[in-house]
């Protein structure tokens, strides 16, 4: 007969060859797609029209049981902002970066989840051209903190628990 301690050992070691970086990037489907376009209005009395549309990459989930995961996600906008008749174009390369929770809500599944996404957790790059480069530096707004704080938004709108049934990675 096992001891607590032996179980509990047990189990961990099972966690940690069942749950790795590559069966949670297969769960929460990171191939690359295209995203849906986006239109939102912004800045005071929505007097800016935003239109983007994009790619997110193939994700990379990093960590284990023990150090917990990271799943850094890339995406690509293109994105236009028109403010009366000036319209600023930028090319928009992203990472969001999301830390996973895995728990164990019954026996045998195995369950993913995310916090929601800060701005803070997203790393962006702008390139434009000189009217958005113009847009870009309109007063009282810092343009990569609106960019990230966007991105996360429409990220926490996609996060969904992911649950793993580890009875179905058992051979046999």
């Amino acid at each position: 007969m096992l001891t607590p301690a032996q179980l509990q050992q047990f189990g961990h070691d099972l966690l940690s060859k069942a749950i790795t970086p590559t069966v949670i990037g297969k769960q929460v489907d990171g191939k690359p797609r295209q995203l849906p376009p986006m239109r939102e209005f912004a800045g005071p009395g929505n007097i800016a029209v935003v239109n983007a549309a994009g790619t997110l990459g193939g994700c990379m989930v990093t960590g284990s049981i023990d150090q917990n995961f990271t799943l850094t996600q890339p995406l690509h906008l293109h994105m236009n902002i028109t403010v009366g008749p000036f319209t600023g174009r930028y090319e928009i390369d992203a990472k969001v970066v999301v830390h996973l929770a895995v728990t164990l809500p019954q026996p045998l599944t195995i369950a993913v989840s995310a916090p929601p996404v800060a701005a803070k957790d997203v790393q962006v790059s702008i390139s434009n051209e000189i009217i958005g480069e113009i847009l870009k530096h309109a007063p009282g707004v810092d343009f990569n903190a609106t960019v990230a704080a966007g991105i996360a938004k429409s990220f926490n709108a996609q996060l969904q628990p992911v649950m793993v049934n580890v009875a179905s990675m058992i051979p046999g």
